[in-house]
């Protein structure tokens, strides 16, 4: 498969920061750029819903659609060592290097896999939050999946 100009930069762009050892360097082209007003303002829209009547049927209708993207997306993956998960009895902080949202399902994936699915929270960049189109709408029901 041919790689767009665009995704090529991106694959330099993550060579020179192992390089450079800079593993939290931005790689992507084109990601917002998002003041603390900005961010605040939409991080607010969250809590303010979060305790309503509403807010839980979103939440609920949100791990149904984050789940079912993850089923989806994951037909095929193979976790490898889930047995170490299992073996988790008080927390853990598991990370993907997260080039998409959809990333993050495979994490969901053996989480639902281990059946610690409601014990489940997700971190995002507070970019992410403002990514447009089908990344957008995936990245809200990841939030809105623990908000």
């Amino acid at each position: 498969m041919e790689k767009s100009a665009e995704r090529l930069q991106v694959i330099e762009n993550i060579k020179k920061a192992v390089a450079d050892k800079a593993f939290d360097r931005k790689v992507e082209i084109n990601d917002p750029v998002v003041d603390e007003d900005e961010i605040n303002k939409v991080l607010m829209n969250f809590d303010i819903t979060k305790t309503t009547l509403a807010a839980r049927y979103k939440r609920k209708a949100a791990r149904k659609i984050a789940n079912n993207y993850t089923k989806l997306f994951n037909y095929d993956t193979k976790i490898i060592g889930i047995e170490n998960l299992k073996s988790v009895k008080t927390g853990a902080f598991i990370t993907s290097n997260h080039f998409s949202p959809k990333d993050s399902t495979v994490i969901m994936y053996a989480t639902n896999k281990i059946k610690m699915r409601e014990h489940l929270d997700i971190i995002v960049e507070k970019e992410n939050l403002m990514m447009t189109g089908q990344n957008r709408i995936f990245n809200e029901q990841l939030w809105n999946y623990t908000s």
